[in-house]
């Protein structure tokens, strides 16, 4: 089964916009209106996205202010990156915590209260280092999601970096397998050398400023047009078992890996969050027609390792759900009700399930 389950995003919407916008879907698959999950709130999380984009303007800041901000003990640097990219490369200091793997609780593992100063960055902070730090969309910026979903926490002494550098030459130091080989290969042999070096760093701080890569504005557009029409598309456990059985439909799971391999769907592809990109979701959706189902740690509960529940107007179907809208993918489901994991009818694996196994048949 070619399935691949992400955790979406789910909107409030109405039958005529939904047919618009998403043609192939007609009123018999509406889903019903009885499925309620407490624990997803997509029209808070769209209120609460003005609130935070409003205050975030004035909590950007230069190079020079964040290399000055994280010589404080005090201060967190926090990646919200997936673990395979922070270890490539991270900004010298910082710690990482995935944004699939953001609750509560990890938050407060990190950040000792919620009044400490926390600096944020991510891919779209950084050009030239295209391996670490691919670029994302501008309205499906790693920092759109990151700035929102702290502010939905709690947090809010939250600063972020504004420019887009480069990365061969700001002056913000780096720590990670990259840098490591860097350093065996970055001192000018020659006179030419060192020029052409100066000559890069010409990159001004004020153009760096005006970053191209991020766009708060076109955020908020497509957070109100995801919740006009998404909730057409959250469908019951019943319908998500049915459709996932179609080895034309993708089932993604955009959490972390380390939760992934712990307990997934079966047959889910994982694609983590913080990982998407154009090219990563083109190698795992073959077309931009193709069914998608997705869901995410606030579906199911009697899982709380694997399925760690996140503040409701954080739930990772919000943010994946608008992410793949963002990217163009318009036929994407979500597992709407909040399911208990012992008794769903959905099956899953994973080394959890593979130890349940073995402990049953030791019996």
């Amino acid at each position: 089964m070619r399935t691949f389950l992400i955790g979406l995003v789910t909107i409030g919407g109405l039958l005529l916009v939904g047919g618009l916008l998403f043609p192939g879907l007609s009123p018999q698959d509406a889903p019903a209106a009885e499925l309620p999950n407490p624990l997803i709130d997509y029209d808070g999380f769209a209120k609460e996205a003005v609130t935070a984009l409003q205050t975030r303007e004035s909590r950007r800041v230069t190079e020079e202010d964040f290399i000055k901000m994280s010589q404080d003990p005090q201060t967190v640097v926090l990646d919200a990156r997936s673990a395979e990219m922070y270890k490539l490369l991270h900004v010298k200091g910082a710690v990482n915590l995935a944004f699939p793997d953001v609750t509560a609780e990890e938050l407060a593992k990190v950040i000792p209260t919620k009044e400490t100063r926390v600096l944020i960055y991510c891919n779209n902070n950084f050009k030239n280092a295209e391996k670490a730090f691919p670029l994302k969309r501008t309205i499906a910026s790693l920092n759109l999601h990151t700035y929102n979903v702290l502010h939905n926490y709690g947090y809010t002494n939250v600063y972020e970096l504004k420019p887009l550098l480069d990365r061969n030459t700001t002056k913000i130091e780096f720590a990670g397998l990259e840098a490591e080989l860097d350093k065996l290969a970055s001192a000018p042999k020659t006179i030419d050398e060192l020029k052409s070096q100066v000559a890069a760093a010409q990159w001004t701080t004020e153009e760096a400023l005006q970053n191209p890569q991020i766009d708060p504005k076109g955020f908020l557009r497509e957070v109100k047009l995801v919740q006009k029409v998404r909730e057409l598309r959250r469908i019951s456990e019943e319908d998500f078992i049915a459709m996932s059985q179609d080895p034309e439909t993708i089932v993604l799971d955009a959490r972390s890996a380390a939760m992934y391999k712990l307990l997934h769907v079966k047959g889910a592809v994982n694609l983590t969050f913080p990982d998407v990109t154009e090219e990563a979701l083109a190698k795992v959706i073959p077309t931009k027609e193709t069914r998608v189902l997705i869901y995410c740690n606030n579906n199911f509960k009697n899982a709380p390792i694997a399925f760690a529940p996140k503040n409701l107007r954080a739930s990772l179907n919000i943010h994946t759900f608008t992410v793949l809208h963002n990217y163009g993918y318009k036929n994407v489901y979500e597992l709407k009700p909040l399911l208990d994991r012992e008794t769903t009818g959905i099956a899953f694996e994973g080394t959890e399930v593979d130890a349940a196994q073995q402990q049953a048949e030791a019996k």
